[in-house]
């Protein structure tokens, strides 16, 4: 309970702007992303984000990383995805990692963020 309690908290506070919205493919009921960030090599990170398909709220993580990363999730439309990256040691000096949403080929970027947080979401595609 305390973990979905905290990802809606963690949506909710992180969606200070409202989430940029995608379009699943005409008749599709979702649709994969990819999530990622650009991070430093030589200081881990910590990557939390959203688990589709796992229930409301579900988050997947923290998990430790370090450097380049990214995933491929399956979104259900009208799903809202979260993902923040933050360094594991608050105390490290640097920038926050960035955090990056796109299409699963990675080739159109939906969201990137330099503060460590994006939020997407996928919406049905319009009537034709």
């Amino acid at each position: 309970m305390a973990v979905i309690a905290g990802a809606a908290l963690a949506l909710t506070a992180c969606a200070g702007s409202s989430p940029v919205a995608v379009n699943a493919p005409p008749g599709a009921s979702s649709m994969n992303v990819r999530i990622g960030t650009d991070g430093d090599e030589s200081k881990p990170m910590k990557v939390s984000y959203t688990c589709p398909g796992s229930g409301t709220g579900s988050v997947c993580g923290p998990e430790t990383i370090e450097g380049h990363w990214a995933k491929t999730l399956n979104a259900p439309v009208g799903t809202a995805l979260w993902m923040q990256v933050e360094r594991a040691d608050p105390n490290s000096s640097g920038t926050t990692p960035n955090c990056w949403i796109s299409d699963e080929s990675g080739g159109k970027v939906y969201i990137k963020d330099a503060k460590g947080t994006c939020v997407l979401r996928v919406e049905p595609a319009p009537p034709s």
